[in-house]
């Protein structure tokens, strides 16, 4: 059995950012550019793939 847990988070970059080194110690920052890049499961990239089009979008209409 495998199952994925992808965090996907917003950041507001005029705040501080605090994180906790032993929650995040495995985590890394993904530009969208660099997702067919990662060296991790093609579902993983899917779902990563699937939410930067929906920011992408989320950016384009509030733009206009």
């Amino acid at each position: 059995m495998h199952i994925d847990f992808v965090y996907v988070v917003e950041i507001n970059l005029s705040e501080p950012l605090n994180l906790r080194p032993e929650e995040i110690s495995l985590a890394k920052w993904v530009a969208s550019e660099d997702i067919d890049h990662l060296d991790t499961y093609e579902n993983v990239k899917q779902v990563c793939r699937a939410i930067s089009s929906i920011s992408k979008g989320r950016k384009t209409r509030e733009i206009r």
